[in-house]
């Protein structure tokens, strides 16, 4: 919203009820390229969003180029954005949206440094990551997470494919049946318990 040229504004949308998250992952700030930016806007009384309703929330890790909200979602009070070190949580409390935590960890106990994705259905959540590393390929990351209380602590639930595939994305049908997308041309169907290879159309648990 400022005009700055090569920010990115507008890469990442989430909308909820009247809160509307827009990021801006290559803005500069503090001479620090690449660091990026989120902005929470809440509807006027007239039911529109504008920039007199706006609050700027800042990359929790101040380095360049880690792009923070290349990925974003939003559901009720509860916001996960991430960028190129993890997911953070935001809640939103007596009407101001506050830091929680940092929330991503690999199933693997690495901790997830690209978080690409990121898509919330009720309770449960997907993280999708699949970073390169020259050591050991692919250190994908993503996990599927639900929930504990009011929808403010998460814990990791069973694992996604995405751990030998390289899933970067999550599309819900509803909090039992999903899709995951994956960075080697791979597509699987997650549905009460059983994955699908869509690709080759196999099934496993």
């Amino acid at each position: 919203p400022n005009g700055a040229t090569n920010d990115q504004f507008g890469r990442s949308l989430g909308l909820s009820n009247s809160n509307l998250l827009v990021s801006s992952p290559s803005s500069d700030k503090n001479s620090i390229a690449d660091v990026g930016e989120v902005f929470f806007c809440e509807k006027d009384a007239t039911g529109q969003f504008d920039n007199t309703n706006m609050t700027t929330v800042e990359n929790p890790i101040q380095q360049e180029n880690t792009f923070f909200g290349q990925s974003l979602a939003i559901l009720n009070k509860i916001a996960i954005i991430g960028n190129t070190r993890g997911a953070y949580q935001y809640i939103k409390f007596n009407n101001q949206w506050q830091y929680h935590k940092m929330i991503s960890k690999s199933l693997r106990g690495i901790e997830v440094f690209n978080t690409t994705s990121i898509s919330i259905y009720g309770n449960t959540f997907g993280l999708g990551d699949a970073t390169f590393n020259n050591n050991f390929g692919f250190i994908c990351a993503s996990g599927l997470y639900k929930s504990t209380n009011t929808g403010i602590s998460w814990t990791s639930i069973n694992p996604s494919p995405g751990q030998n595939y390289g899933i970067k994305t999550f599309s819900f049908v509803n909090s039992n049946n999903y899709f995951l997308g994956g960075i080697l041309g791979t597509l699987f169907k997650y549905s009460n318990g059983t994955y699908t290879d869509l690709i080759n159309r196999t099934t496993f648990n």
